[in-house]
């Protein structure tokens, strides 16, 4: 409720202001709060990382047998 009261004390374009901003800001924190490995986010160009220590594994086991 103390927020509720700052805000009426504000101007009008102010308190649009602050609720866009805040509103913003609830629906990027679970973004911004996740914790992604190498490779699982929306825009990664790299490979996940157990996709590459698959890939190691299997030139490793190649070399080994081969």
């Amino acid at each position: 409720m103390v927020f509720y009261t700052l805000l009426q004390k504000l101007p009008k374009n102010t308190q649009v202001a602050a609720g866009t901003f805040f509103i913003f800001a609830l629906a990027a924190y679970p973004v911004i709060s996740k914790e992604q490995k190498k490779g699982h986010d929306l825009f990664s160009q790299e490979k996940p990382a157990a996709v590459e220590k698959t890939e190691t594994d299997r030139e490793k086991l190649r070399r080994h047998l081969g």
